[in-house]
């Protein structure tokens, strides 16, 4: 399925440059939804397959805002 990447990307940075337990567990979540939302995914597939890829990159966009707001450790951006 298409949103095995978004796991390889997400379980790969895991451990990286993560440096609260929090991140963890929020990241944790993250991979949850994502693995929950698999079937439900296919099952629209079925029916619409436009709207099924756009399920994908919303869950896609989920993961790597999390990674990215998660990343910003310094000055003006840690403020934001």
């Amino acid at each position: 399925m298409v949103l095995r990447p978004l796991l390889g990307v997400v379980e790969s940075a895991r451990g990286v440059g993560m440096h609260k337990p929090m991140s963890n567990d929020i990241m944790e979540h993250v991979l949850q939804v994502v693995e929950l939302a698999r079937p439900i995914v296919a099952a629209i597939e079925r029916r619409d397959r436009d709207l099924a890829s756009q399920v994908r990159r919303a869950l896609s966009s989920v993961g790597l805002n999390a990674a990215e707001g998660l990343g910003t450790r310094s000055g003006n951006s840690r403020l934001r």
